[in-house]
C-alpha cells in the first residue's frame, strides 16, 4: 500500500486497512491534545538524553532545529503532530514534504549539517 509505505512482508501490511479505518475514528479535542502532548513530552525527553551524550556534532544546529521543532508542534498540539513538518522545512525537504521523501534523500550526515549552518 501506498499511504503506510508497507510492502507485502511486514506483518502489519494485511491489517492495514483496519489499522486506517480505526485511526479516522473522531476523538474528543483535549483528548487528542493529551495524547499529543505526552508524545512529543516524550520526545523532547529523548532529545535532551541525547544532546547530554554528547550525539550531536559541535558547532551544529542539529539539536537546536530539533527542540524548536518540537516546541513548535507542542504549540498545536490540539491540531496533530506536526514536528515533521518543521523538520522537513528546515532540511530543505519540502518539496513532496512526506516521510517517504527522507527514506529516499540519502542525506549525509555533513551535508545536513551544512545545511543548518
Amino acid at each position: 500500500k501506498d499511504l503506510l509505505g508497507w510492502d507485502e512482508e511486514n506483518p502489519l501490511f494485511q491489517q492495514e486497512a483496519t489499522l486506517l479505518t480505526n485511526a479516522a475514528v473522531s476523538v474528543e479535542p483535549e483528548m487528542l491534545r493529551t495524547v499529543n502532548e505526552a508524545y512529543l513530552a516524550m520526545v523532547r525527553s529523548q532529545h535532551w538524553l541525547q544532546i547530554e551524550r554528547g550525539e550531536f556534532v559541535r558547532g551544529t544546529t542539529c539539536a537546536e532545529v530539533l527542540l524548536s521543532a518540537n516546541a513548535k508542534a507542542f504549540q498545536l498540539a490540539e491540531a496533530g503532530v506536526h514536528d515533521l513538518q518543521w523538520l522537513l522545512k528546515a532540511f530543505g525537504l519540502t518539496s513532496g514534504g512526506t516521510p517517504s521523501s527522507l527514506k529516499s534523500s540519502r542525506l549525509s550526515r555533513t551535508s545536513t549539517e551544512a545545511s543548518l549552518n
